[in-house]
């Protein structure tokens, strides 16, 4: 999601609400979600699984910081349902 510093439009503002759940990143090699900016309502990243064994490889906010709920992640190379 890109935010406010990317448009130069003087905010840093990603949205307003976000939610990011229920998927597979495979890909170690590149952080899998990358927020630039602060979204205005919430982004919810939870129930996810990530290959990356590193939860600050896997996920990012950049421009801002804020208004991010991460959680019931799993980040393993061996996928195990949880609830």
């Amino acid at each position: 999601m890109h935010g406010g510093a990317d448009r130069n439009d003087g905010t840093d503002i990603a949205g307003d609400s976000i939610k990011i759940h229920h998927n597979s990143f495979c890909a170690t090699s590149v952080r899998a979600i990358v927020i630039r900016g602060r979204p205005t309502e919430s982004a919810d990243i939870h129930h996810n699984w990530f290959l990356h064994t590193d939860t600050n490889k896997a996920v990012a906010q950049t421009n801002a910081t804020g208004n991010i709920n991460i959680g019931r992640n799993q980040y393993t190379t061996e996928r195990t349902v949880k609830d």
